[in-house]
């Protein structure tokens, strides 16, 4: 005769579950405190930034004349301009979105890159000074100790 074998059903107690889900919602909490806080303002302005860029890439492959924008860092402003002369004040531009031509940048935002000129000819190529990019232009705002940077890639003008 067999002897009737016992088996026991398999599984885990609620115990080991509640103690494997409060294990989980620490390391979670941890690993989202340790994130540094990111500021929403330099966030914005770079994706604004970002979106002028492109915008003034767009204008000058749709027209027969070099688009681009100026940035003066000793007023912390830039403006959208076409033509060849980016300080004559007759070839400023209004952007998308602006009510003004010269668009001032947040309090504290910096762009630390100096004053620069990016222009794009017909073809969307992206220039400064006069002369097309050999390679990528860096530009990094900065707040607060926290930065983000832009990328403007020579021959395609994306902006990374």
């Amino acid at each position: 005769m067999r002897a009737a074998s016992q088996c026991k059903a398999g599984g885990f107690t609620f115990l080991e579950v509640i103690l494997v889900l409060l294990f989980i919602s620490i390391f979670a909490t941890v690993a989202v405190l340790r994130q540094p806080p990111t500021d929403v303002a330099l966030q914005v302005r770079s994706e604004v930034l970002k979106a002028h860029i492109r915008y003034a890439q767009g204008r000058a492959m749709n027209t027969d004349t070099a688009w681009g924008l100026r940035y003066d860092d000793n007023m912390n402003t830039y403006w959208l301009f076409s033509g060849d002369n980016p300080d004559d004040p007759g070839n400023r531009r209004l952007l998308p979105g602006e009510n003004d031509t010269t668009v001032r940048i947040e309090q504290g935002i910096v762009l630390d890159h100096g004053g620069f000129t990016l222009s794009f000819d017909t073809w969307g190529r992206p220039g400064s000074g006069g002369s097309l990019l050999s390679s990528a232009l860096p530009i990094t705002l900065s707040k607060n100790g926290q930065s983000t940077r832009l990328t403007i890639i020579p021959n395609t003008g994306f902006v990374q």
